[in-house]
């Protein structure tokens, strides 16, 4: 194997000529890089741009997202998923504003005290923002790490995790760990991808040991997933077209479940797949949705599939017209206008419905 100062050499020289452009490289900002990687997570790159500019554009520092609602930040979230992480920036910048004086903390260990910055995230602030000597280890450093030592240690155990921070650790370049973590993340994403990667572009091939023991498509291994559950969920999709004005009920989620602070429709969720005539004839739709009995059924769509972590969500859509809106005992059942609903923070799911309701049902 290389001496660790030929590794760094070797990474830094691709990563000088290779690294693309991107907005938040373009400074150093604590801020900047804390809203990039979170954004960036379980997100692609093109995708996440979008995201990081509207971000930062409506809320351009600490201050001003500590001093916006949650359903600002969530509305401005929309579609990106896994929402807690803006929640989490949301209540962070609260806690950095009460307890930093409004100043992102400079060391690791005080950044792995804010809400939602863990490990990986608290290195790349602390090491690209600060110049702090840590590896930032996310997916593409250990996949990249792990092939280049060859490490079979399955890299999501605690074993295999302690294995790349060491050898992580012993690798970084000290005088320059912020450009050494981005090149490490860079060659992970460009080259040496989970599947087909480039190898023969990689400036670390020559010492290799999974390329060498054409081990690339078996490193890094992983224990076995989850099983993923499936939820079956039937929305109630109840306007009223009354005095020229659309207006729907909805529905805010507030408990710990997917999409919390988010609205959807008010529903009824089953573990297994129900036939929807007899969910539409069932008791529970009566007692729950009493003004369901003054409604016409227009129609049902469905079942739509949605992928989240673990979950596979199968989704009906069952259109009622109201003549007029009636009284809702349910406290989180709200009466919005339809141009209301558009401003709320929404599901990917409902959103794409919406879309798909106005132009069926709303303007014919």
């Amino acid at each position: 194997m290389k001496k660790p100062f030929h590794f760094a050499e070797s990474l830094l020289n691709w990563y000088k000529n290779n690294a693309r452009t991107l907005p938040f490289r373009n400074e150093v900002s604590p801020y900047a890089i804390w809203i990039s990687e979170v954004i960036l997570q379980q997100t692609r790159v093109n995708q996440g741009l979008e995201y990081y500019r509207r971000f930062m554009a409506s809320f351009p520092n600490i201050k001003s997202l500590a001093e916006s609602t949650e359903e600002e930040v969530l509305k401005i979230w929309q579609g990106l998923g896994y929402y807690s992480r803006a929640r989490n920036l949301h209540e962070a910048a609260q806690q950095i504003m009460s307890l930093y004086h409004g100043q992102m903390p400079s060391s690791y260990q005080e950044l792995k005290k804010i809400k939602g910055i863990g490990p990986y995230t608290a290195a790349a602030i602390s090491s690209i923002a600060f110049q702090e000597v840590i590896p930032a280890i996310d997916g593409n450093a250990k996949r990249v790490f792990s092939r280049f030592l060859g490490i079979n240690t399955p890299v999501n155990t605690s074993s295999g995790s302690v294995l790349i921070e060491k050898a992580a650790f012993s690798i970084i370049d000290p005088f320059q760990p912020g450009n050494f973590n981005q090149a490490v993340m860079e060659l992970g994403a460009m080259i040496c991808t989970p599947k087909r990667p480039s190898c023969t572009n990689c400036p670390l091939l020559s010492e290799c040991i999974a390329y060498k023991e054409n081990q690339i498509e078996y490193i890094p291994s992983k224990v076995k997933k989850r099983v993923v559950k499936e939820r079956y969920i039937f929305y109630f999709v109840f306007y009223s077209k009354a005095e020229d004005m659309v207006q729907l009920i909805m529905h805010q989620r507030t408990r710990n479940d997917i999409w919390k602070g988010l609205y959807d429709f008010p529903s009824l969720e089953f573990n297994e797949a129900m036939n929807v005539q007899k969910v539409i004839e069932s008791e529970i739709l009566k007692q729950q949705f009493p003004y369901v009995k003054f409604a016409e059924l227009q129609s049902i769509n469905g079942p739509s599939k949605h992928i989240l972590t673990h979950r596979m969500l199968w989704l009906y859509f069952l259109v009622y017209e109201l003549s007029v809106m009636p009284h809702i005992e349910n406290k989180n059942h709200i009466i919005y206008t339809l141009h209301e609903v558009l401003g709320l923070p929404l599901p990917r799911p409902i959103e794409i419905f919406l879309k798909e309701f106005i132009g069926k049902t709303i303007l014919v």
